[in-house]
């Protein structure tokens, strides 16, 4: 094959991926594709997303069958966790837009593909007379793994500038007037998508082209960074001298188990890019330097065990959430490290350096990739686990119901979604909300919010919550169609002093009582609603033309006592009684005769008065 066409296939493929995701992204965005296909959806957007990469990556690494059959295995394992998270994730509350799968599983997946590639390509040959852990090749496992993260790196760098270049061009033709390349090519998703899968493989081609300069470019930068680990290690041995003498002050102020554990990453890192595959460490440092660098081994596993402490702390106070549990496998990958470099101390000068530091990256590689793939699965998925351990904490009293994190539950996906919607309907004795309700009531509208796109799509969102709130009688009743669209029209056009005076307002933990009733016999019920948080006064609506409409307002003599109200409703206490007295009307004025009831009492009263 001439140079000039020397993995030119790899463009082809982020063009074709570039087409299947625009096909995938318009499907998405104009509505094209019904909820109930949101699990085929995303078992093709899976694999759409990292297939095309892991044929990259595998890329000179691996060869014939061996090849497709592991690019075919990644697909199958990308669909099924589109699927399984599809049918799990938190469902969209505003209508008609189907789910996608989260980014935080994506990235996930990402990084369990990355990887595999290496524990693939980095086998041991026949040649090699000491394998890690009796199969893998750590020179070669190193090589491959730095080689993708390097080209990968250079492929996203060389996109941006592409991007970045475009975008400049496109400025200069708008200041001459031609602003139909700005505005109808470049931001337009058919042009963006495909172009940019096609850049992104264009120079991860480029590096498989240059792979001397490549490796060259790898080497010089892990070596001036190897340096680097000097001065983390002074930091980090620093520091942990120092706060072994005021540990308990160092947790009493809360320190960070994020903050520690992203300084033992780049403890890490700096310790890989100074050992690289073992061969050059001599040459980087003297002996006494490498005897330091040993023991500082020490501290990174303190360090690491300071954030496992932390996390612990955490979680016994505020319980599991999905972040926590992901934390976890970072802080076991932590102590991971730190053990395995530390067993790997060798006091006598002269000794091999962090002779362990092989074996403990491939442990922890398979750590990793066991950990991310038992998570994303039905097996360990961090939502379910998370939502057990909070209602758990919530029965044992762990939890005040004020305090409900019901933002977790959201997070949560469908685990979550079922709980809060049980939860909602909760009420006391009295038929009031209750604190925990109006959480989960409040986590739900706001889901709802935020899967809105549109005008319409708001529409349906306030429709659906303000559905949620009515109590309707009598019980067994439903709310009739299109009354819901007449109040949800009504009550989005009040400015918002009024809405926050009724039981629609944001954050209302009321319901709504509404009674179907006929009130001018004719056969045909009317629906009365009390929006007014006192009961005092509701509003009348009636089908007319086939719409309903708000017609009248209804209204007490005097204040109403919330609670005979919503009991004399639940007992179904309800009549509608002609009034005793006719209305007068003069001109266009109709006036009502509001009777005293009490004016006969009065003067029974004033009699019984006189005869005592």
């Amino acid at each position: 094959m001439a140079v000039s066409q020397r993995y030119l296939h790899l463009v082809l493929i982020g063009l074709v991926q570039g087409l299947v995701l625009y096909g995938l992204y318009r499907g998405y965005e104009h509505n094209l594709v019904p909820p109930e296909a949101a699990t085929a959806f995303n078992a093709l957007l899976m694999p759409a997303l990292f297939l095309p990469l892991v044929v990259f990556w595998t890329q000179d690494l691996l060869t014939g069958k061996l090849r497709g059959l592991f690019c075919l295995l990644i697909a199958v394992i990308a669909a099924a966790f589109g699927i399984y998270h599809a049918t799990t994730a938190f469902p969209v509350l505003s209508g008609n837009r189907i789910v996608l799968v989260g980014f935080p599983v994506m990235f996930a997946f990402a990084v369990a593909a990355f990887i595999s590639v290496p524990l693939m390509s980095g086998r041991a040959q026949d040649a090699v007379t000491l394998p890690v852990l009796r199969y893998w090749d750590y020179a070669r496992l190193f090589d491959d793994a730095w080689r993708n993260a390097v080209l990968s790196l250079q492929a996203l760098v060389l996109t941006c500038l592409f991007w970045g270049i475009l975008e400049i061009g496109a400025q200069l033709f708008a200041l001459i007037g031609v602003e139909w390349i700005r505005d109808e090519l470049l931001h337009k998703s058919w042009f963006a998508i495909p172009l940019t899968t096609t850049s992104f493989a264009f120079g991860f081609r480029a590096g498989l082209r240059r792979a001397d300069f490549t490796r060259a470019l790898r080497n010089h930068w892990l070596t001036i960074t190897a340096w680097l680990l000097v001065v983390v290690s002074v930091i980090g041995s620093g520091f942990i001298l120092t706060a072994l003498g005021g540990v308990g002050t160092l947790f009493e102020r809360g320190v960070s188990a994020v903050f520690l554990l992203w300084f033992v990453a780049f403890w890490v890192k700096f310790y890989n890019c100074a050992f690289q595959t073992g061969a050059s460490v001599s040459t980087i440092f003297g002996r006494a330097l490498r005897a330091f660098l040993g023991f500082a081994t020490v501290p990174m596993l303190v360090m690491a065990g300071f954030a496992a402490y932390a996390m612990y702390l955490r979680i016994a106070q505020h319980g599991l959430t999905p972040d926590r549990i992901w934390g976890l496998l970072v802080v076991a990958a932590a102590l991971i490290y730190g053990g395995g470099y530390a067993l790997g101390l060798r006091p006598r000068l002269g000794a091999p350096w962090l002779k362990t530091l092989p074996a403990t990256n491939v442990l922890a590689a398979l750590a990793i990739l066991l950990s991310i793939l038992l998570l994303l699965s039905p097996v360990l998925d961090p939502r379910r686990l998370a939502v057990d351990d909070q209602l758990a904490r919530l029965a044992a009293g762990k939890i005040a119901p004020e305090a409900f994190d019901a933002q977790m539950f959201v997070d949560a996906g469908r685990y979550g979604y079922d709980v809060l919607q049980r939860h909602a309907a909760e009420r006391d004795a009295q038929g009031e909300v209750t604190a925990l309700a109006g959480r989960a009531q409040e986590a739900l509208q706001a889901a709802r919010n935020q899967s809105v796109y549109s005008e319409a799509e708001r529409q349906v969102s306030l429709a659906d919550d303000f559905a949620a709130r009515l109590e309707v009688f009598p019980h067994g009743t439903e709310v009739p169609a299109g009354l819901i669209e007449a109040i949800t029209r009504e009550v989005d056009s009040w400015e918002k002093w009024q809405q926050d005076k009724s039981c629609f307002a944001e954050h209302a933990l009321i319901r709504c009582p509404l009674l179907r009733v006929d009130l001018n016999g004719d056969g045909a019920e009317e629906a009365v609603l009390w929006e007014d948080r006192d009961l005092n006064s509701g509003r009348v609506y009636q089908m007319r033309q086939g719409k309903w409409l708000a017609v009248g307002e209804i209204r007490g003599e005097s204040y109403a006592d919330r609670a005979e109200v919503w009991s004399a409703l639940r007992k179904g206490d309800i009549s509608a009684r002609p009034s005793a007295w006719q209305d007068l009307h003069i001109g266009k004025q109709r006036l009502d005769v509001n009777e005293w009831e009490t004016s006969e009492s009065q003067s029974d009263e004033a009699c019984t008065e006189t005869a005592k």
